[in-house]
């Protein structure tokens, strides 16, 4: 074989196999079901709270932002109520919002009012801080414009800008 993984790929692939006969169609479909439902209430909550959903998603990711938050911030804020969200910052000269993508699985059609509850008050607790916007961490870094060995080499001093320690 002259792949590079050679025949790691078969593990995972049977493990998907195995659930998939397990589960059988029907079971799949109602594990499919949970998640666009999920998906469309964050879909239409997210905009209810003041946040743009980037693109039209139609799987089990998507991606949002805020034109008047620190995502970094808000992603802290979360963590304090016991919620993970990942932060991509972006890229100005591509033209790429920062934004907060989630992953959803089945067990978040449970969880999607309380974490859009959370979301809000995290949201609020940021905005009552002052010079947190997104605007300003971008200006105060201009990480959006900095080169990659840039960033390594600035990462431990921007970490610190946004109150994480390496």
């Amino acid at each position: 074989n002259t792949v590079v993984l050679s025949t790691r790929s078969a593990g995972p692939l049977a493990a998907a196999w195995a659930v998939l006969n397990y589960l059988g169609e029907e079971g799949y479909l109602k594990l499919a079901k949970r998640v666009l439902t999920a998906k469309e209430e964050l879909l239409k909550g997210l905009p209810e709270l003041g946040f743009h959903v980037l693109g039209n998603p139609e799987s089990s990711i998507l991606a949002f932002t805020s034109d008047e938050l620190n995502l970094f911030l808000l992603a802290d804020e979360m963590k304090a109520r016991g919620w993970y969200i990942q932060v991509q910052p972006g890229s100005r000269k591509l033209g790429v919002s920062p934004s907060i993508h989630l992953t959803i699985s089945p067990i978040h059609d449970k969880m999607v009012k309380e974490f859009l509850r959370d979301l809000s008050a995290s949201a609020e607790e940021v905005r009552r801080k002052p010079g947190t916007g997104a605007r300003e961490f971008l200006a105060a870094t201009r990480v959006d414009e900095m080169s990659l060995e840039e960033i390594e080499k600035m990462l431990p001093l921007l970490l610190e800008g946004i109150g994480m320690e390496e």
